[in-house]
């Protein structure tokens, strides 16, 4: 008796654990709506992305969100979330992501981003 209730036991213990960690994780459209936001990035190559007062092109820039992102997802529940919590600013740091247009204009990412991810709920 006492190996049923200990299996039993377990058994709401990884069912717990399943359903909590899948509550975290990112869904597959927010999942999209993320790509759509690093490739639409990496269209960008007239524009200069800042991180830690370093200047970076689009395609580096892309390539350092995605690995944040990849670190983060199952943290993540939307895109939104993304752009907060990977896109915005330096984990390390704590400084703002910054754009910078090529009239020398400068935005932060985060603004950046979500204007994005508006024109792509706006379809």
């Amino acid at each position: 008796m006492k190996k049923i209730k200990h299996l039993a036991y377990l058994l709401c213990c990884a069912l717990f654990i399943f359903s909590s960690a899948s509550a975290y994780a990112i869904s597959e459209v927010e999942h999209q709506k993320v790509m759509f936001l690093l490739n639409k990035l990496s269209e960008y190559d007239n524009l200069t992305f800042v991180r830690n007062g370093s200047e970076y092109k689009a395609d580096a820039a892309v390539k350092h969100l995605l690995r944040k992102y990849d670190y983060a997802k199952d943290d993540l529940k939307t895109a939104g979330d993304f752009i907060i919590h990977c896109a915005s600013r330096s984990s390390l740091s704590d400084k703002p992501y910054l754009v910078i247009y090529k009239n020398g204009e400068k935005e932060n990412s985060q603004d950046f981003l979500f204007r994005l991810l508006k024109d792509f709920d706006a379809k």
